[in-house]
Order: structure tokens, then C-alpha cells, then sequence
């Protein structure tokens, strides 16, 4: 919780926009994603200007488990983002699995 607010805060400062991707091992939703969305040229590109922090909810910690109450996520794959000025965009939140023309239009937004 306390990385998440100082990745959040740094990126700020930065003006560089965050996206939190929620994933698991066990998870072929997540695994579908990265092998048909993430690794497209377009994505990556617009990846490289935003802070990806990825988390692992392979087993689940505490701190894990806090921070996934906090932010109100139950499973992966989860998608969460946030504007250059650190504010939270709950509205672009993508839950499951996204084409890449939808997270291309989401990246564009923040």
C-alpha cells in the first residue's frame, strides 16, 4: 500500500500516468492478455510512457490482500489506472480480458 501511494506520488512529480495490472500464474485470462494484447507494437509504445507496477496475486499476502480491499479487486486480470497528476480514473478500471483496439483507447485517455 505505502509502494503503490509512493509509485503514485513519484509519477506525479513526473507527469507520467500509472497503470496497475493485476495478475496470477494460475490465471489463462491474464496469460490471454499478455500473449494477444500486451506484446502488440502499438501497446507496447504506449506503454513505454506510462509507469506499469504489475502485482502478483499468485499467493496472496496480507499486504496484498489489504491493498486488494482498498482498491476493491477480487481476481485478476485487473487493470486499474491513474492520470499524470496521480488521480485515479476508476471509469477506464478494466476487469477480464480487453481488445487491444479498447486498451489502446484507455491508454490514450490517461
Amino acid at each position: 500500500q505505502k509502494m503503490l501511494e509512493q509509485t503514485i506520488s513519484e509519477d506525479k512529480k513526473n507527469q507520467q500516468a500509472v497503470i496497475i495490472d493485476y495478475y496470477a500464474d494460475w490465471c489463462t485470462n491474464w496469460k490471454k492478455k499478455k500473449k494477444t494484447v500486451f506484446n502488440q507494437q502499438e501497446i507496447q509504445a504506449k506503454f513505454a510512457k506510462i509507469k506499469l507496477l504489475r502485482i502478483d496475486m499468485t499467493q496472496t499476502t496480507p499486504e496484498i490482500q489489504a491493498l486488494n480491499t482498498q482498491l476493491q479487486v477480487s481476481a485478476p486480470p485487473t487493470m486499474l489506472f491513474y492520470d499524470a497528476n496521480g488521480n485515479a480514473k476508476p471509469d477506464l478500471r478494466i476487469d477480464g480480458v480487453i481488445s487491444v483496439a479498447d486498451l489502446s483507447n484507455i491508454l490514450d485517455q490517461i
